[in-house]
């Protein structure tokens, strides 16, 4: 028997809106046909709360001034059964190319798709040094634009998506505005 994710400890991060947003991220999370168990609400929620919600309002700001790129990495750690996910900073060993060294790819997994994850990756960061644009001539990957906020997507099959998970991080933004947590 699985315990439903409560309020309280949601509340801490965003405020009196909690409930809401534990059903908002349940709904679409379930509806794009990702996990919705609790483990998966609070990491998602957090993971949104304290990364993503602050980081795109800098990319939106960043943008107004010069070209900005945006991503989200969704390349699912296998270590600890999986329970992680994409979690904080798995990403960088796919960027210098180091996933498949020894000690790392049991955080980061290996394999074809992993390989060839981080061959993009490492292209499209190269190619950025180089240019100030990430694109190469296998990604296209546009310059963030706040109408349409296109995030180059991270995990297997990299591509852009506009406005990705915007429900969510728009919930969430508005529970922590409403009332913020307590301190």
């Amino acid at each position: 028997m699985q315990v439903e994710l409560q309020a309280g400890p949601v509340a801490s991060l965003v405020g009196s809106g909690a409930g809401e947003v534990i059903e908002t991220y349940r709904r679409e999370r379930a509806a794009r046909g990702i996990g919705a168990a609790n483990n998966e609400l609070w990491f998602a929620i957090k993971t949104d709360r304290f990364f993503r919600a602050p980081i795109r309002a800098v990319i939106d700001r960043h943008s107004r001034h010069q070209p900005t790129f945006g991503y989200l990495f969704d390349w699912k750690s296998p270590a600890l059964g999986g329970f992680m996910g994409a979690c904080h900073s798995v990403e960088i060993p796919f960027v210098f190319g180091t996933h498949d060294q020894p000690g790392v790819r049991d955080w980061t997994g290996h394999g074809e798709a992993a390989d060839r994850l981080s061959a993009q990756m490492l292209a499209a960061w190269t190619q950025f040094a180089r240019s100030g644009d990430p694109s190469t001539p296998g990604l296209a990957w546009p310059a963030f634009a706040a109408a349409s906020k296109p995030t180059m997507w991270f995990d297997a099959h990299p591509r852009v998506e506009s406005a990705p998970a915007e429900v969510e991080v728009a919930a969430l933004e508005a529970a922590s505005a409403a009332q913020p947590p307590p301190a």
